[in-house]
């Protein structure tokens, strides 16, 4: 009898050794995850902050009086306006029109713009 009990309290203390060190493996993965966080923050703030200069450097690119500094440089000096009307707005949408709407647009001449002199 005394066996079967040593049995018993053998196989709980195992059962009980795999749940702790099941535990304890968590707890290292969740330490571990919290060491490499500050890298993964500095990281993204260092993404962050590159993202907003090349946003930046976007904006002074596309920025209207930079464009007609270069519109007046030598290097662009053969590009021109095109004339208002040579130039053809179309709708949203020309896809989803019907039959009639499509007759309709076709009837108009396109001009495309070509900068010559």
């Amino acid at each position: 009898m005394k066996a079967i009990n040593i049995w018993r309290i053998g196989f709980c203390i195992m059962i009980f050794s795999f749940f702790l060190y099941s535990y304890i493996d968590c707890q290292n993965e969740l330490t571990s995850l919290k060491i490499h966080l500050p890298k993964k923050k500095e990281k993204l703030a260092t993404l962050q902050e590159e993202n907003k200069h090349l946003q930046y450097k976007i904006d002074q690119y596309e920025n209207p009086t930079y464009l007609m500094e270069l519109a007046q440089n030598k290097h662009f000096a053969h590009l021109k306006h095109p004339f208002v009307e040579d130039i053809m707005a179309l709708p949203e949408g020309m896809a989803l029109q019907t039959q009639t709407e499509k007759n309709i647009i076709e009837d108009y001449q396109v001009v495309l713009p070509v900068g010559a002199k």
